[in-house]
């Protein structure tokens, strides 16, 4: 699909702009997520 990857990053930035503390925790989750396999390790 040419052309649809800038539309995409812009709307991620939007989303991501207007809903920092959504990001904030989805970036915990994957944080505690990636510690949680490294511990299994």
């Amino acid at each position: 699909v040419s052309g649809g990857g800038p539309n995409v990053q812009r709307i991620k930035s939007v989303i991501l702009q207007s809903n920092p503390l959504l990001e904030r925790m989805r970036y915990g989750i994957v944080k505690r997520g990636s510690a949680l396999y490294h511990d299994a390790k």
